[in-house]
């Protein structure tokens, strides 16, 4: 422990002596440590630590799916939902809950509130108990009673987490519900993306909703809890066991479309469907900053080399002394200790700061309401055994330069570079060819995914979203029952948006794209024939005015789209897209065919007349070709409770959301409008997923590469510094100083070759994990990695010119008399 101690004094003897050396260590290792870390801290909340439900590795989301109509996922029916409670033996406990969206006025002021409306029997499924109060129960949601369970976030935005909120009263959709409870902080109804309920609500069967007609209505979600020793094989078997009874239970045409599109029912881990393609996201940026950590590592490596060359008579002394190479490799252990130790600390301060990066950037991929934390027990113990990981890493290298020179070291050849052998100029040549080539392999990686990132952005969705701003408005079922209720509530949207100044266009839809909004449905069009194993068709379906398609800019291709003489007494009218179009009317006119969301042969069908064709619209993702075909309905003909505004305005943004909330306030004080945004906006945050991990590779990928570059011109200035008295006897022996510059830039050159090619290999390795991250250009990009190979010869030659000025400046007759 004394020698420990001594040791370690004198690694702080060196800290003081040797400020710049020491400072440059910290910093490179921390930047190593600190990327690690905000990735890791990520990476551990997603993927290692257990789900915020008790037994959350027992729940499974259960839900439909059609993979012969390209439908993977499509929620769940109530039929199916009660089937599966009564006749599933593998689930413990099923809940069923969906979305909706409710209008709040409380202290004078209407605002907008998500509901996660849900059976007794989730909060049970899940395992969690409210923090005060109570939830509802089976006979009170099946009564749909007028009781609330608030989530946190809605306790403290609307009651400032008043603890005697229980019974207190609030005024929903114009009517009075009353507070029986409130959840934990903790609790998050998994759901889709951007769906975060704030408060629960009961969900009650209608009649309607449970009898056969409602199957294919799959507009909720469902979670179930397997029993002991059940498996989600279990339950899929189970489900199709029920697909098929249903089969022989329900009309033929059941039958035949089931099995057309392939229909049944599957589970699949609760983790993994909140995680989704996230997964993948976070494992690419946790290998990238493992390289830049290793670059890191490498770097230090090389410094503290030369650290020991420049300690040379000091080694001597102590040698001379009794110290046995033992003892000098500890010392050299504990002085990469110290230094991994407050690399560290300042790492942790990094990993803070990439974190908020990270997610300023719009990487929002942790579900149930996880934060990503760097001060944590947990990424603390993970920090700790990377500093002891990573001390011996960067302390083996020259460990073993000294413990091989240590039975050489002496008084006399002291002075002239014990450690400066062929062996550890070779080990440092290494080392520096590891780094160069580590960094080929980080910027080929970064400069594909920013050159995938910008054609991304050069995607055209459709349509104009430049100065266009939405708002959504919710209309509640209680209050607007009627189509005609809803369709005058619109009528009058309509007058108050003519008479806000500055706008020049205005419309209205059912489903705004890039927000996770709108429906899908099967659709038949008449006289059109199907095959026998042909199923039906399947696409997107929104509801939209006259004004929605010009707003947009979206242009129309054929006939016209809809007018304000559409009207609920006159024929359903109908708009489609291109794709729609091109896919079933090839051959023939579509205008004036008819379109309906039910089978040919249903007499109670509503058939639409196609009166127009316009461009297909990206729905979702700029990067996705479009797969689904769109069919539009007239809003004044069936008008959505859902509605979403589109304007275009070069109103400054403040100014135009007062005016939009003003003007739904004037005609009903309780009903807001919310989600103010713009167009442009909506489509950025739909990128985030890509936006983010391409401007982190790209900072880690810099880092790496001004780390190289660090590390091959402190190379060739030890180089350079070892043969100082080389240099004067040529030069005084008459070589050119040209010569000597030549000498240098070329052994930088070679170094600089051997790790380019080496870093090409391994890019060509790496850039294939990366195909499915890229869009519009190949793995193997010739101009990308043509423009990396460039880039790092040049900044690496740049680097040499600097040692190389050196050595063709040397003084021999300086030298001459040193010697």
């Amino acid at each position: 422990m004394f020698a420990l101690l001594t040791d370690l004094r004198t690694a702080f003897k060196q800290m003081r002596h040797r400020p710049g050396l020491w400072t440059t260590m910290i910093l490179t290792l921390a930047l190593g440590l600190g990327a690690n870390t905000a990735v890791f801290s990520v990476f551990q909340r997603l993927l290692l630590e257990p789900l915020p439900f008790p037994g959350g590795e027992r729940l499974v989301m259960v839900y439909n799916t059609y993979p012969k109509n390209d439908l993977e996922f499509a929620g769940t029916s109530v039929p199916d939902y009660l089937d599966r409670k009564t006749q599933i033996e593998a689930f413990e406990d099923i809940g069923i809950y969906t979305y909706d969206t409710l209008n709040v006025l409380h202290a004078g002021e209407a605002s907008r509130v998500l509901s996660t409306r849900t059976s007794a029997s989730l909060f049970s499924t899940l395992g969690v108990q409210p923090v005060l109060g109570r939830t509802f129960t089976d006979d009170e949601a099946q009564k749909q009673q007028r009781l609330i369970v608030l989530g946190d976030a809605a306790w403290h935005r609307l009651f400032q987490r008043d603890p005697n909120v229980l019974g207190s009263s609030m005024r929903i959709n114009g009517e009075q519900w009353t507070v029986i409870g409130v959840m934990p902080a903790s609790f998050v109804v998994p759901g889709y993306p951007g769906y975060v309920g704030e408060v629960f609500t009961p969900y009650g069967f209608t009649p309607q909703q449970r009898s056969d007609g409602e199957r294919g209505n799959e507009y909720s979600l469902s979670i179930a809890r397997l029993k002991p020793g059940a498996s989600i094989e279990q339950a899929d078997q189970a489900m199709s066991v029920i697909v098929s009874r249903l089969g022989e239970r329900l009309p033929a045409e059941y039958k035949v479309f089931w099995d057309q599109a392939g229909f049944t029912g599957r589970a699949r881990s609760l983790r993994d469907y909140a995680v989704g393609d996230a997964g993948g996201t976070i494992r690419l940026l946790q290998w990238s900053t493992l390289l830049v950590l290793l670059i890191a590592c490498a770097n230090v490596a090389n410094l503290m080399m030369a650290a020991s060359v420049a300690r040379v008579r000091e080694y001597a002394v102590r040698s001379a002394l009794g110290a046995g190479s033992w003892q000098l490799a500890r010392q050299t252990l504990v002085e990469s200790l110290l230094a991994a130790a407050i690399a560290a600390v300042v790492g942790l301060m990094i990993a803070h700061l990439v974190l908020k990066v990270m997610f300023g950037l719009g990487l929002d991929i942790l579900p149930f309401g996880f934060e990503a934390k760097v001060f944590t027990p947990g990424i603390l113990i993970g920090v700790l055994v990377a500093v002891l990981v990573v001390a011996p890493l960067i302390a083996l290298l020259p460990i073993l330069a000294v413990m091989r020179r240590s039975h050489e070291l002496g008084l006399k050849d002291a002075g002239r570079g014990a450690l400066g052998n062929r062996a550890t100029t070779r080990l440092r040549s290494g080392l520096v060819i590891a780094q160069l080539s580590l960094s080929v392999a980080l910027l080929v990686s970064a400069g594909l995914l920013m050159r995938s990132y910008a054609r991304v952005l050069a995607e055209s969705p459709g349509f104009d979203s430049s100065q266009v701003w939405t708002a959504s408005i919710a209309l509640p079922q209680d209050r607007f029952p009627e189509p005609a209720q809803r369709a005058a509530f619109f009528d009058r949207v309509r007058d108050e948006m003519r008479q806000v100044p500055g706008l020049t266009e205005f419309g209205m839809v059912s489903g705004l794209p890039f927000t996770n909004n709108g429906g899908m449905s099967s659709y038949s069009i008449k006289g059109r024939a199907r095959g026998a194993d042909e199923p039906m068709p399947h696409g997107n379906i929104r509801v939209a005015d006259e004004g929605f398609f010009q707003t947009m800019r979206i242009p129309l291709l054929r006939g016209r789209t809809f007018e304000a003489t559409d009207r609920a007494d006159t024929e359903p009218v109908a708009v489609i897209d291109q794709l729609l179009a091109d896919k079933y009317f090839k051959d023939m006119d579509p205008i004036g065919q008819y379109i309906g969301g039910g089978q040919e042969d249903d007499a109670d069908a509503v058939w639409y007349r196609i009166v127009g064709v316009v461009g297909t619209v990206k729905t979702a993702n700029l990067d996705q070709s479009v797969r689904k075909e769109t069919y539009y309905l007239s809003m004044r003909q069936d008008p959505n409770p859902l509605g979403s505004l589109v304007v275009r305005s070069a109103l400054p943004s403040e100014a135009l959301a007062t005016a939009l909330r003003d003007a739904l306030r004037k005609i009903d004080p309780e009903q807001p409008a919310y989600d103010i945004s713009t167009l442009d906006a909506r489509i950025m945050n739909s990128l985030g997923a890509r936006r983010a991990p391409m401007a982190l590779i790209g900072v880690f990928a810099a880092s790496a590469l001004v780390l190289s570059v660090i590390g091959l011109y402190g190379l060739l200035s030890f180089l350079v510094g070892q043969r100082h008295g080389e240099f004067g006897v040529r030069l005084a022996m008459g070589a050119r100083a040209n010569d000597l510059f030549a000498t240098v830039l070329s052994q930088g050159g070679r170094l600089i070759a051997l790790g380019l090619g080496l870093g090409l290999i391994l890019a060509l390795l790496a850039t294939q994990w990366l195909r499915t991250q890229l869009f519009g250009i190949s793995a193997v990009d010739p101009l990308t990695i043509s423009a990396v190979l460039i880039v790092l010869a040049v900044t690496g030659l740049i680097a040499c010119l600097l040692p190389a000025r050196l050595a063709a400046r040397v003084d021999p007759i300086l030298v001459l008399r040193s010697e």
